[in-house]
């Protein structure tokens, strides 16, 4: 129940014992990811932003360890959702490739960059991109280093490579992903509606 409802106080309880952490190790990147994090859920970007690219640029230096580069990667991931969250899907798009290319193994971002190619009018490569994320079972999947969301290999993929279909004209095709969407999600009403529009307009280019 802790981890339910309104958290800035613990947000706000978090943050000094992060920062008191980081006097203590300023080279520790999970830290920083940790500190960005807890900045971002109280509001705070700018601030937010300052501690991920720290953390990043931690990790690229010349001896990083792999785990600094693991939760480098995160930092990136982080990054890459709030720049797509405000409209700015080419930058979240080169967070998301900078993240891979501190940790290729980090999945998350396969799903990022395939959200952020759909907002840039790259369908095809959004497929490309999100489509392997499938072929995965949620239930087997494990990484001790990064824990992932089930439906980042189901319902998530699924959506976007509906929406991509839906942009390069095949509705039909679009409605199909949009229905296995619903079929995984946990609040599949919105898949539904994307469903019945893609079916919607497949009929209308039949008539037409």
């Amino acid at each position: 129940d802790g981890y339910e409802g309104d958290q800035s106080h613990k947000h706000a309880r978090n943050m000094p014992l992060l920062k008191r952490a980081i006097a203590v190790d300023p080279h520790r990147v999970y830290l920083r990811f940790h500190l960005g994090m807890t900045l971002m859920e109280l509001g705070r970007t700018d601030e937010a932003c300052s501690q991920l690219r720290a953390g990043m640029e931690m990790a690229t230096r010349d001896g990083a360890s792999e785990r600094a580069r693991v939760e480098g990667s995160s930092c990136a991931q982080l990054l890459s959702a709030m720049f797509l969250a405000n409209g700015q899907a080419a930058a979240a798009l080169e967070m998301a490739r900078q993240g891979r290319a501190l940790y290729q193994g980090n999945l998350a971002l396969c799903w990022g960059e395939g959200r952020c190619l759909l907002d840039l009018g790259q369908p095809a490569e959004a497929i490309e991109a999100v489509e392997p994320l499938l072929s995965l079972d949620p239930e087997q999947v494990f990484d001790p280093k990064i824990a992932y969301q089930k439906s980042l290999f189901r319902s998530d993929s699924l959506g976007v490579i509906g929406s991509a279909w839906f942009a390069l004209g095949e509705p039909e095709r679009a409605a199909f992903f949009f229905d296995e969407a619903a079929n995984h999600a946990a609040a599949p009403r919105e898949y539904v509606a994307k469903a019945a529009l893609a079916r919607s307009r497949a009929r209308r280019s039949v008539h037409n």
